[in-house]
C-alpha cells in the first residue's frame, strides 16, 4: 500500500503500525496515535530516493528513524499542537497530549520549535514544549538507561 499527501493513519486500542519509506525511514505509531501526512514527495530516482515529507501528529506516541542512510536531500517536518520538529538523518520519539508535545532523541539532533523560538536537542535528551511558550524555554531532560533502546 503506498501513502500519498493527505494520507491519515489511525492506530486504535491494542494495535500498532510500521510504515516504511521511499528512504528507508520508518515509523512506529503507537496504539490510541493518529499521525497525518501533509506533504510527502518521493525526490529523485534509483536506490537513492530522497524524502520531502510533513507529518502531523495529532494524537499520542510515534518512534520514527528518519533517513537513516543520509540521504542529502531527505528532510521531514513534524507537526504538532505546541511545536514543529525538523529532522534529517535521526532517530527520535514524539508523544502528544493536549496542549503539549515530548520529543526524545534517540540519535542525531532534532530542532524543536514553535512561533517563539527553538531549542536543538540532541542524542540522548528530550525536552517538552507548551502549547503558547517559547520552545526556548523548555529545559533539555537527559534520557535514562530505561529511556534509551539498544
Amino acid at each position: 500500500m503506498s501513502l500519498v499527501a493527505g494520507d491519515r493513519v489511525i492506530c486504535g486500542e491494542n494495535s500498532t503500525a510500521l510504515l516504511s519509506l521511499e528512504d528507508n525511514s520508518s515509523i512506529l505509531l503507537q496504539e490510541n496515535s493518529e499521525l497525518e501526512f501533509t506533504r510527502l514527495k518521493t525526490l529523485g530516482g534509483g536506490k537513492r530516493k530522497s524524502m520531502n515529507a510533513r507529518l502531523k501528529v495529532n494524537q499520542w506516541r510515534m518512534n520514527m528513524t528518519a533517513n537513516p542512510a543520509h540521504i542529502p536531500d531527505s528532510s521531514y517536518e513534524i507537526l504538532t499542537v505546541s511545536a514543529n520538529s525538523a529532522v534529517r538523518g535521526t532517530g527520535f520519539r514524539i508523544g502528544v497530549e493536549k496542549e503539549s508535545s515530548r520529543t526524545e532523541v534517540l540519535d542525531g539532533l532534532v530542532s524543536v520549535g514553535n512561533a517563539w523560538g527553538n531549542v536543538d536537542v540532541p542524542k540522548n535528551f528530550g525536552t517538552v514544549a507548551k502549547k503558547d511558550v517559547n520552545a526556548r524555554e523548555s529545559a533539555l531532560l537527559q534520557l535514562t538507561e530505561g529511556d534509551v533502546p539498544r
